[in-house]
């Protein structure tokens, strides 16, 4: 095999390497791209938030979208809103397998509760119950067979408050409207067939005590009493219905008056992403007991893959290259050595044609300085004559190779190369057999 499909070969598996890896970059990268567009279809969609933002945008106040991915300061965040897009907290949703399964499913993606309720803990908070199904964002129509199943909600409540005592209903009428009061102003929400609930643990914003659509809730299971305000109808500020009677203007001023002139965060994460709080740096006594766990679990097992590493990167070399060579410590070791070196050069500059003549020249050297001692070896022309004294049959052929040696030029192919080389030693060898 010549070096060129050596290295052909060699390069083959490498490019078959890096195919594959682009190959599985540009999956991640589509994959990336269908689940960032599945959410934002569903931001922009009638059940979303966009709206929302853009509008408390344009009003002055502070509002941005979340969908997580990266750690979030939670300094400055006014307002935390969690729109829910799942009806059952606590299983998994069944993917739909018709076109049917799809409009009537009333899960969008799975949450948890944990997470949701951590947030309540660190971040004042908007809860907004789900309303619709998928048929709602897909049409972008509304009608009550789209209407999620309150229960789903109602177990919900159950999931966040103590006791039984919460209940999610639909009010079965086209349009109803509730009062908000704005300071002195009173503002008109109207809802598409609402959906409102009842519970001991909220106080109502809008709605009455028996039919709330916003409240002022507390009393979370298993948590601190933290207040948080809870929607059960997304319709008063999604996409759907900001457009009806004051619903943005309820909205303008029920987030500045909530978040406090900070600002608002939509949240569609389904993670806790936020940086726990601190009371301020902690002063930590150093001992060696610090410096002994980098070789503890799970340290331990990275040093041992290194040392393995290591130990078969040397056993690899070993095998491969042999044994370190031992350096001639004699007299001319250091003349062989630089030999040596400026004979590798020459390889590696691909001068074989240099590296003949040198050759040419240190093999009769050596030679003269065997047969005839090593005080005339250095001085080409008494060495031509003892040659012509001591083997007048061969001197002809001598000269005649040894020429020919130092007249290769630099860049000589290969096969000249060797051409010379094996001229030359076969005069030596009948020399050196030569009796005497």
């Amino acid at each position: 095999m010549s070096a060129t499909e050596a290295t052909a070969t060699g390069r083959g598996p490498r490019g078959e390497i890096v195919l594959l890896g682009l190959i599985a970059a540009a999956g991640l990268a589509v994959l990336l791209y269908v689940s960032s567009g599945r959410q934002q279809a569903l931001r922009a969609s009638a059940v979303g938030f966009d709206g929302l933002q853009v509008w408390l945008t344009s009003e002055g106040q502070s509002a941005r979208s979340f969908t997580g991915g990266w750690v979030i300061d939670p300094d400055g965040i006014g307002l935390l809103v969690q729109p829910l897009y799942d009806t059952a907290l606590s299983y998994t949703r069944t993917r739909p397998k018709t076109e049917e399964e799809l409009l009537l499913q009333e899960d969008e993606y799975d949450l948890r509760r944990d997470p949701i309720t951590d947030k309540i803990d660190q971040l004042p908070s908007l809860i907004v119950l789900p309303k619709w199904r998928s048929g709602m964002r897909l049409t972008g129509q509304a009608h009550p067979i789209l209407l999620d199943d309150p229960k789903g909600a109602t177990a919900t409540l159950w999931l966040f408050f103590h006791g039984t005592g919460s209940r999610v209903r639909h009010i079965p009428e086209p349009f109803v409207d509730f009062t908000y009061r704005a300071g002195p102003e009173e503002l008109t929400a109207r809802l598409y067939v609402p959906q409102v609930f009842t519970s001991p643990n909220c106080e109502p914003i809008i709605g009455t005590g028996e039919a709330i659509v916003l409240g002022r809730c507390r009393n979370l299971v298993g948590r601190d009493t933290n207040e948080f305000y809870l929607l059960s109808d997304p319709d008063l500020f999604n996409n759907h219905g900001l457009r009806l009677a004051d619903n943005a203007a309820i909205a303008s001023h029920f987030f500045k008056e909530a978040a406090g002139g900070e600002e608002v965060l939509i949240d569609y994460s389904t993670s806790d992403w936020f940086l726990e709080a601190s009371d301020g740096p902690v002063p930590y006594e150093r001992t060696w007991a610090d410096f002994k766990r980098f070789f503890g679990p799970p340290f331990l097992a990275l040093w041992l893959a290194g040392a393995a590493t290591f130990a078969l990167v040397l056993w690899r070399a070993g095998r491969r290259y042999g044994p370190l060579a031992a350096v001639a410590e004699g007299p001319g070791s250091s003349k062989l050595v630089a030999i040596r070196a400026r004979a590798r050069l020459m390889r590696l500059t691909d001068q074989d044609g240099a590296l003949v003549a040198d050759y040419a020249r240190t093999r009769l050297a050596a030679l003269a300085a065997r047969l005839f001692g090593p005080a005339h070896a250095g001085d080409e022309r008494t060495r031509a004559r003892l040659f012509a004294r001591a083997f007048p049959d061969h001197y002809a052929a001598l000269d005649r190779a040894e020429a020919d040696a130092l007249a290769l030029p630099a860049k000589t192919s290969a096969a000249d190369a060797i051409a010379c080389v094996d001229a030359l030693e076969q005069i030596l060898e009948k020399i050196d057999h030569e009796p005497r």
